[in-house]
């Protein structure tokens, strides 16, 4: 069955770096957020994603770029939407609600050299933290 994912994906940038999710099951760093469920928009999505993996509760969101990625994940071929929000919540506790993922700061001199996917949203971050910039890149691996 082809279908594509609709992801709301958030930057939160604290003093001590950006806050990231790891799958306990994965090497590989991505930043928090969710599915977007059927007759839900982007930024609700992320809301009410935040408020069950971490209890937190988020007020502003600006949306910073969009990223459309097409990958193969366990042998499958997928394809996503992601919807980038910004965040400068105050208030975040790193312990997850949810078993199969954790929560972790890295700083932003680290941040480089971590795995972060996908990649090119990692990359635009980056070029983001700079320019401030909206954005909109294209990935197919």
């Amino acid at each position: 069955m082809k279908k594509i994912e609709i992801i709301s994906r958030a930057v939160i940038l604290k003093k001590e770096g950006f806050l990231l999710c790891k799958e306990k099951n994965n090497d590989y760093y991505f930043f928090p957020g969710g599915h977007v469920e059927f007759n839900e928009f982007s930024k609700k999505a992320l809301k009410r994603e935040f408020q069950e993996e971490l209890s937190l509760k988020v007020n502003e969101l600006k949306l910073i770029g969009v990223v459309e990625n097409i990958y193969f994940s366990k042998g499958t071929k997928r394809q996503e939407v992601n919807f980038v929000y910004f965040t400068n919540s105050k208030e975040v506790e790193l312990k997850s609600r949810e078993e199969h993922i954790d929560f972790f700061l890295i700083k932003e001199k680290d941040f480089q050299k971590e795995d972060v996917r996908p990649k090119k949203l990692k990359n635009e971050i980056i070029k983001w933290r700079k320019n401030k910039k909206f954005f909109h890149i294209m990935v197919k691996d």
